[in-house]
């Protein structure tokens, strides 16, 4: 895994990682699931490789739960 391999190589705490993505089922997925700090950004363009268009409305539709659930707008 990626975030492993770079976490020994800067020779970090897993609790010192930051991971910034804009995509749930990879980047914050895989962010908790080596117990580093996830950050979910917007997508800074809208053009995707194919499975990333299937996903994205997925995501979109638990973000937007997700936020209701909070109280978020």
């Amino acid at each position: 895994m990626v975030l492993k391999k770079a976490q020994k190589y800067y020779g970090l705490e897993n609790k010192n990682i930051g991971v910034v993505g804009d995509q749930l089922f990879t980047d914050i997925i895989g962010a908790n699931r080596c117990k580093m700090y996830p950050i979910l950004v917007n997508p800074i363009t809208e053009k995707d490789i194919l499975i990333t268009k299937i996903k994205r409305p997925i995501e979109n539709w638990i973000i937007k739960r997700y936020k209701k659930q909070i109280g978020g707008k």
